[in-house]
């Protein structure tokens, strides 16, 4: 007997239809926790701008300010200033070319125009950048082919040159030849006319009309060409929108933008976005069909020009220049201009603070921006019943530094002349307080005007000789960038661009101030030398503070010392039998330097390294500071101990030898030093730095040996152009040689050259730093770094009004350098 089989049960449709339900109702669950929780605070944020009137209410940026310590008087070195806008309202506008040929003469800054176009011309070759490597690469093979061809065309002469025969035609092919015989080469890739001429420079005509053409299509554009639909956007909604690729619409950096003109399909673009941003589709096409009222023709307008612009506006009695306006915008601006340039750095046009002050106290100078809000109705009528929320912006805190202006003002002249006079590449000055750490200036040059920051990259034309321009190296040939060796025993160079005009016309320029960008550079914290011949009084410290030596230790210098492979020597190669040690430092000898290292040992001689702060920060409120270098002590060979002990083999910064000095001048005692004297808080707070010590480094005793002998280095010694006439000074001078491809140079414009000292002896009030990098009127840094060093002190001795402590001046007149 066969059993029946059952029949299969039919579908449970009611479990099908809950499914289905619960299945929707999840999405819908999902859907509304992404919109509500993931991206809550973005709708809620369009939700409110969309019913409230929304505006951001700027900070006012907190000053940097300095005093005169004479007068105690506050002087702004950076501050704030409004300067106008010129706008346009197209809609209103009767006559363009009217506006365009009263306006445009007036507005238009040629230089501007030259940055503008340089950056345009970036631009452009990175569209084309494949096609100009695919060019560069077959021009490069069809070169080598040519070689190639050229050698086989000889060998085969050659060979028959001793067989008698007549040569063979070569074939013709290349090196890494892998296509089969027969076929063509591949042609090498053309830049159309357009592509050509857009990565050639406009000339100043062209600028000129270019600027005419880009107010009048401004003012002439009745509908809007560019509408920010979003900012602040999630970036998945962002990367949904990118992957659309839809023409005209840019989305990054969580903006988006709608460019009306560039869309093909309005419909599909339109909705795509009303879908991915939750906007309705017709506020996006209520935007984008909005006519154009508000156009900025230009911003930062010089205030002469603002003044002309406004009378035109006022004695317009005909509506000539209808639609036209001009409104305050807030900048930084910088009253002394290029006083203390490289303390405070600057602020760029997007307001951050870059380099020294402006961007190590960014967030506590920019304040915070506050918020005005009042609820608005369906149409955009303010409701007066409504709530209004009013946020008031938090202004930023003002900082005092410690730099004392008068001091600044001629410490800058002094180096700016410095280097002008002994051709050195740049020059540094550093003036400090020892008994409060305070830095009191601290002067580059050359340097820059904060007001006009992007003039350091200004270029001027140079007329090169045939052979220099073989001779350029190309560091970047796409935008023309090359450097020119100006000295190969030296290793000098200097920037160059070449630049092709598009008449053929070519032209090779140079950076005006010769180094650019690089003068933003805070040098004195942030950039560290080998220090030479000023690092051996701290080794002599060091030695007189462990008892190894005292002022009068004799010395038998008989000639040069032979230590591993090296042989050290004395800088005038003179040797002067037995001397002190005191005569050491007089005559800045290496071979009495070399005699203390041996004394002292490796290990202490780097703990008083070390104690001294160098290989590390001093922790001023600066972002750049370099803790400059110095190997643990267990790397040393013989010939490392004895160069160190005259500051070489070692980098330091000129802020870590004011403080080192520093702690000589104050009895043994280093000070913490600081640039920020107070920060002013907007409610009224004021919070004050104020001095404490960071380590005693040497005992008071010798502290006050060292000072003496480095009088004697002034008094009687290589440091002699450093004194000052009825002022005694401690002071020591230091050439360091400069090495090119790991080869010593030798010679005016090889050295950095550096005098440190201070005064006065019984009580310092202050130590100078002077350094010149490569000068070139001398090698020695008393015939250049010196003098400089004696005006300053000449001054701070008449600034503090601080009595003479000699009536004769008692210095030798024939001594040596160092």
């Amino acid at each position: 007997m066969v059993e029946a089989r059952r029949p299969k049960t039919a579908p449970d449709r009611l479990k099908i239809i809950l499914i289905i339900q619960y299945s929707i109702i999840g999405i819908i669950i999902l859907r509304l926790f992404w919109v509500q929780v993931i991206q809550g605070n973005y709708y809620r944020t369009v939700a409110a701008k969309e019913h409230y009137g929304y505006t951001e209410l700027p900070a006012r940026r907190g000053e940097i300010l300095i005093r005169d310590n004479n007068s105690k008087d506050l002087y702004r070195l950076a501050t704030n200033t409004t300067l106008d806008l010129i706008y346009a309202d197209p809609t209103l506008v009767k006559n363009p070319d009217a506006i365009v040929d009263t306006l445009s003469p007036i507005l238009f800054d040629l230089q501007e125009a030259r940055d503008n176009d340089v950056m345009r011309i970036e631009e452009e070759r990175k569209k084309i950048e494949p096609v100009l490597t695919q060019i560069e690469e077959q021009q490069k093979a069809a070169e080598e082919q040519k070689i190639a061809e050229q050698k086989e065309a000889e060998k085969k002469a050659a060979e028959s040159a001793k067989t008698g025969t007549p040569p063979t035609k070569p074939e013709t092919k290349t090196p890494t030849q892998t296509t089969p015989p027969g076929t063509p080469p591949a042609p090498i890739p053309q830049l159309t006319e357009a592509q050509l001429q857009s990565i050639k420079p406009l000339t100043d005509d062209e600028l000129k009309q270019k600027f005419r053409q880009d107010m009048y299509g401004k003012i002439s554009s009745k509908t809007r060409t560019q509408i920010i639909l979003g900012t602040d956007i999630d970036d998945a909604i962002i990367d949904q929108i990118k992957e659309k690729n839809i023409h005209g619409i840019d989305a990054a950096d969580k903006t988006v933008t709608i460019y009306p003109l560039e869309i093909e399909n309005r419909s599909y673009a339109f909705s795509t976005l009303a879908n991915l941003l939750n906007i309705p589709e017709e506020q996006i096409l209520k935007l984008v069909n909005s006519k154009n009222r508000y156009v900025i023709l230009k911003r930062k307008i010089r205030p002469e020009a603002s003044e002309k612009i406004k009378q035109f506006l006022k004695n317009d009695k005909e509506g000539k220049f209808a639609g036209l306006g001009l409104q305050p915008e807030y900048y930084r601006y910088y009253p002394e201009k290029t006083l203390a340039a490289n303390i405070i750095g600057y602020v760029n046009s997007v307001g951050a603070g870059l380099y020294g002050i402006e961007s190590k106290f960014n967030v506590q100078l920019q304040g915070k921006k506050g918020i005005f809000q009042t609820e608005k109705d369906s149409i955009g009528r303010q409701i007066t019943v409504g709530d209004s929320v009013i946020q008031p912006a938090v202004d930023g805190d003002n900082i005092v530094l410690t730099i004392d202006r008068s001091i600044q003002m001629k410490l800058d002249k002094l180096i700016a002349k410095g280097v002008q006079e002994t051709r050195a590449d740049d020059g540094i000055g550093i003036v400090y307080d020892p008994q409060t750490g305070k830095v009191l200036a601290m002067s580059h040059y050359p340097t820059f005007d904060p007001n006009v920051y992007s003039k350091v990259f200004e270029k001027e034309t140079i007329n090169l000789k045939p052979e220099e321009i073989q001779r350029l190296n190309p560091v970047d040939e796409k935008t023309g960038h090359y450097t020119l060796m100006i000295d190969a025993q030296t290793g000098q160079k200097i920037d160059i661009f070449k630049e092709v005009y598009r008449d053929g016309t070519v032209k090779y320029t140079k950076y005006k101030n010769t180094v650019g960008g690089e003068v933003y550079q805070n040098k004195a914290v942030g950039w560290p030398y080998e220090p030479g011949s000023v690092f051996k009084p701290l080794v002599m410290s060091a030695a007189i503070d462990d008892k190894d030596v005292t002022p009068n230790t004799q010395y038998n210098d008989i000639g040069p010392i032979k230590t591993d492979e090296y042989v050290i020597k004395n800088a005038l190669l003179k040797y002067y039998g037995v001397i002190t040690m005191t005569q050491v430092l007089e005559k800045s000898l290496n071979t009495g330097m070399a005699f203390i290292a041996r004394k002292m040992g490796r290990n202490l001689l780097y703990d008083y390294i070390i104690r001294y702060g160098f290989g590390q920060r001093t922790d001023i409120e600066f972002d750049n500071e370099a803790p400059g270098k110095i190997e643990h002590f267990s790397k040393w060979a013989e010939s490392e101990l004895i160069t160190h002990a005259f500051g070489q083999g070692i980098t330091v910064t000129p802020l870590q030898m004011v403080v080192a000095y520093g702690a000589l001048a104050n009895k043994g005692t280093m000070m913490q030093p600081y640039i920020i004297d107070e920060i002013q808080q907007t409610g009224g707070k004021i919070i004050k730095n104020d001095p404490h010590v960071a380590r005693q480094v040497v005992g008071e005793q010798t502290a006050a040996e060292v000072t003496q002998m480095m009088v004697s280095a002034v008094e009687r010694g290589v440091a002699v152009h450093a004194g000052v006439p009825n002022h005694y000074v401690a002071g020591k001078t230091g050439t360091a040689q400069t090495y090119y491809k790991g080869k010593p140079l030798f010679g005016a414009g090889t050295t950095n050259a550096t005098v440190i000292g201070f005064g006065p002896v019984d009580k310092p009030r202050f130590v100078i730093l002077v350094k010149f990098t490569k000068p070139r009127m001398s090698e020695w840094a008393d015939a250049t770094a010196a003098p400089v060093f004696s005006q300053m002190a000449q001054f701070l001795f008449d600034y503090y009004n601080i009595p003479p402590d000699k009536k004769i001046d008692t210095r030798p007149k024939d001594v040596g350098a160092a």
